[in-house]
């Protein structure tokens, strides 16, 4: 069999430099790739400011971003995100493996709330140390222990640990701030004589006083009125109903 030898096909001259200029748009800040030997906290593959990553890669004020590409948002600030349902004293279950409070994000934004703290003022704290995000009209669940065949049934999107932060049934707080700045975005202090206090039933805020202020109201709060879980009263990880 003959051989056949084929002719150098020509290169055009410009297709290298093309191909560097390729490498160059795709490589360093931009392409979706945390970098820190480039001196990069976030990457959320474009060069924009003001989305919660810098055109040099920076997370920008007010933001936190995480995993790469980077999803960047803000965190809430004084009352964008409150606190609508405690269960400091549930039935069934040890308070020691059945508490849990509830977060509701009344904006139309989603947040960020890795840093997160809580605390009374008996030095009971925790911090959300774990990415978690909020979406606007959300409610999420924090509760001292994660698993639903020994917390009463319900749904923990958080789990802190249990001697970190105790729901006193005779009357506490919940003050929620900024991890890294400690502003405040929300509390809530109750006492047995003006909140509802039936074991086995939330604290629960009626759906008209979902503020950072009509939180602060003993009266505005009632008693869980719906079934979950094993039994006790509340709506966990839902909009709370009216109160009667």
């Amino acid at each position: 069999m003959c051989g056949v030898q084929l002719a150098d096909a020509a290169i055009p001259a410009d297709a290298f430099v093309a191909d560097a200029a390729f490498i160059d748009a795709t490589v360093g800040c931009g392409d979706g790739l945390v970098d820190p030997g480039n001196d990069e906290d976030c990457d959320d593959f474009n060069t924009t400011n003001s989305d919660g990553c810098s055109d040099i890669c920076q997370v920008e004020p007010g933001f936190i971003c995480v995993a790469g590409p980077s999803e960047c948002h803000r965190t809430p600030g004084l009352g964008q995100v409150i606190i609508t349902e405690i269960h400091k004293d549930p039935s069934g279950v040890n308070d020691l493996s059945g508490e849990w409070f509830e977060l509701h994000n009344l904006s139309d934004e989603t947040f960020q709330l890795l840093n997160t703290s809580f605390r009374d003022f008996n030095l009971e704290s925790f911090s959300i140390d774990v990415p978690l995000a909020i979406a606007p009209a959300q409610s999420l669940v924090f509760g001292n222990n994660g698993n639903t065949a020994t917390n009463g049934g319900v749904d923990v999107d958080f789990a802190y640990p249990t001697a970190d932060f105790i729901l006193a049934n005779d009357g506490d707080e919940i003050i929620m701030t900024e991890g890294l700045s400690d502003v405040e975005i929300d509390r809530v202090t109750y006492l047995d004589i003006s909140f509802p206090d039936e074991s086995g039933r939330s604290m629960s805020l009626g759906a008209n006083a979902y503020s950072s202020t009509s939180n602060d109201v003993g009266a505005n709060w009632c008693d869980g009125q719906t079934p979950y879980g094993d039994g006790n009263l509340g709506t966990p990880g839902q909009l709370n109903p009216a109160c009667p």
